[in-house]
């Protein structure tokens, strides 16, 4: 087993000497009001995102969709 040791500030950096995968996880409830914005800045810096609802019941798991 290979292990890689960098001290670098980039995330992004790590990545790609790595190989490895950054998933995000967000639990939310009832966050349809800003649920848009977290999605869109935390893709920035991850290659995927996990949402985790826990029974909202304002549409956020719509707004969810139609976001994805």
């Amino acid at each position: 087993m290979k292990i890689h040791v960098f001290i670098i500030s980039s995330l992004i950096a790590i990545n790609i000497f790595c190989n490895q995968k950054i998933i995000g996880l967000v639990p939310v409830r009832n966050e349809v009001e800003t649920i848009d914005q977290v999605l869109k800045a935390l893709s920035l810096f991850v290659d995927s995102i996990v949402v985790l609802d826990d029974a909202s019941n304002d549409g956020t798991p719509e707004k969810i969709k139609s976001i994805a």
